[in-house]
C-alpha cells in the first residue's frame, strides 16, 4: 500500500462532510426562521426553476437502475433525490413560499457541489468510496438543471430580497 492509498478517512471525507452538515444547517435555518411566512408572486422565474428541478429529478430517475445496480446505497440516494426534486417543484407551483424556495435552491446547490466532488475528490461513500466518477452527458444535463434552479430561485426571490427605498423591512 503506498502513502496516497493509507490516507485516512477524514482525509478523503471531510469536505463531503461539510458539505453535508451545511445543507442540514440550510435546512434547520429555513425550517426554524421566523414564524413570518412569506409568500412569493408566481413568477416565469419560479416556474423556471420547477421545471428546471423536474428535468434534474427525470435524470436521476432515468440513472436509478444502474445505481441500484452498482450498490443499494447509490439507488436509494438517486431514488430519495428525485421523490424530493419532484415533490419540491410541486409544492413550489402549489403554493410559493421563499423559505420553500429558497430551501430548494439550497439543496440544488449542495448536490451540484456533492456531484463535482465525485468528478474530483471521489464518492464519499459505499461500494465505490473514493473513486472518481467520469462526468457523462446525462450528470452534465441534471448539474446543468440544477444550476439553473438556483440561478431562477434567485431571480425569483429578487422582488422580494431587493432593498426598497424609504422602506424598513423588520429583521
Amino acid at each position: 500500500m503506498n502513502v496516497a492509498e493509507a490516507r485516512s478517512f477524514w482525509d478523503v471525507h471531510l469536505g463531503h462532510v461539510l458539505m453535508l452538515g451545511g445543507w442540514l444547517l440550510v435546512v434547520a435555518v429555513c425550517c426554524l426562521r421566523n414564524a413570518r411566512d412569506v409568500h412569493l408572486r408566481r413568477s416565469p422565474w419560479l416556474y423556471a426553476a420547477a421545471a428546471a428541478t423536474v428535468l434534474s429529478g427525470a435524470v436521476h430517475l432515468a440513472v436509478t437502475r444502474e445505481h441500484f445496480e452498482e450498490s443499494a446505497l447509490y439507488g436509494w440516494f438517486f431514488l430519495v433525490l428525485t421523490i424530493v426534486q419532484l415533490a419540491w417543484a410541486a409544492r413550489l407551483v402549489l403554493r410559493p413560499r421563499l423559505a420553500w424556495l429558497f430551501a430548494g435552491a439550497a439543496g440544488s446547490l449542495l448536490v451540484v457541489l456533492l456531484w463535482l466532488a465525485t468528478r474530483t475528490i471521489g464518492i464519499p461513500l459505499g461500494a465505490a468510496a473514493g473513486e472518481r466518477e467520469a462526468f457523462g452527458l446525462p450528470d452534465l444535463i441534471a448539474s446543468g438543471a440544477e444550476v439553473g434552479v438556483v440561478v431562477f430561485a434567485l431571480l425569483a426571490m429578487w422582488p422580494v430580497l431587493r432593498p426598497v427605498p424609504g422602506i424598513v423591512r423588520p429583521a
